[in-house]
Protein backbone atom coordinates (compact mmCIF):
# COMPACT_ATOMS: atom_id res chain seq x y z
CA UNK A 1 0.00 0.00 0.00
CA UNK A 2 1.16 3.14 -1.21
CA UNK A 3 1.31 5.86 1.75
CA UNK A 4 -1.39 9.23 0.65
CA UNK A 5 1.59 11.63 1.24
CA UNK A 6 3.24 9.85 -1.43
CA UNK A 7 0.80 9.43 -4.13
CA UNK A 8 -0.19 13.36 -3.27
CA UNK A 9 3.81 14.15 -3.85
CA UNK A 10 3.71 12.07 -6.61
CA UNK A 11 1.13 13.58 -8.35
CA UNK A 12 1.40 17.29 -7.40
CA UNK A 13 5.39 17.78 -7.47
CA UNK A 14 5.90 18.38 -11.42
CA UNK A 15 2.72 19.93 -12.23
CA UNK A 16 3.74 23.44 -12.51
CA UNK A 17 6.40 22.26 -14.71
CA UNK A 18 4.62 21.33 -17.94
CA UNK A 19 1.70 23.09 -19.54
CA UNK A 20 -0.38 20.34 -19.32
CA UNK A 21 -0.51 17.43 -16.68
CA UNK A 22 -2.67 14.48 -16.76
CA UNK A 23 -2.90 12.47 -13.50
CA UNK A 24 -4.57 8.80 -13.44
CA UNK A 25 -5.28 7.03 -10.44
CA UNK A 26 -6.83 3.47 -10.26
CA UNK A 27 -9.05 2.85 -6.98
CA UNK A 28 -9.99 -0.59 -5.32
CA UNK A 29 -11.08 -1.81 -2.42
CA UNK A 30 -7.58 -3.07 -1.45
CA UNK A 31 -6.17 0.74 -2.85
CA UNK A 32 -8.01 3.13 0.07
CA UNK A 33 -5.03 5.36 0.16
CA UNK A 34 -5.65 7.19 -2.96
CA UNK A 35 -8.91 8.21 -1.71
CA UNK A 36 -7.56 9.53 0.91
CA UNK A 37 -4.95 11.36 -1.16
CA UNK A 38 -7.16 12.33 -3.81
CA UNK A 39 -8.95 15.60 -2.00
CA UNK A 40 -5.18 17.10 -1.20
CA UNK A 41 -4.30 16.58 -4.42
CA UNK A 42 -7.32 18.73 -6.12
CA UNK A 43 -6.69 21.20 -3.41
CA UNK A 44 -2.62 21.29 -4.18
CA UNK A 45 -3.34 21.80 -7.70
CA UNK A 46 -6.17 24.02 -7.56
CA UNK A 47 -3.73 25.93 -5.19
CA UNK A 48 -1.57 26.48 -8.20
CA UNK A 49 -0.54 29.87 -9.48
CA UNK A 50 -2.56 29.23 -13.42
CA UNK A 51 -4.24 26.26 -13.30
CA UNK A 52 -7.55 24.63 -13.95
CA UNK A 53 -8.65 21.10 -13.35
CA UNK A 54 -10.56 19.69 -16.24
CA UNK A 55 -12.61 16.93 -16.52
CA UNK A 56 -12.46 14.23 -19.12
CA UNK A 57 -15.45 14.29 -21.44
CA UNK A 58 -16.44 12.67 -24.73
CA UNK A 59 -15.22 15.73 -26.71
CA UNK A 60 -11.66 15.03 -24.59
CA UNK A 61 -8.91 14.39 -27.44
CA UNK A 62 -7.42 10.82 -26.59
CA UNK A 63 -3.59 11.11 -25.79
CA UNK A 64 -1.64 7.99 -26.86
CA UNK A 65 2.07 7.91 -25.91
CA UNK A 66 2.61 4.18 -27.07
CA UNK A 67 4.03 4.21 -30.69
CA UNK A 68 2.52 0.97 -32.40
Amino acid sequence: LVPAETLIENCTKNVSKHSTSVILMHDSAGKSTTLEALPTVIETIQAMEDTVLLPITEETTPVQHIKW
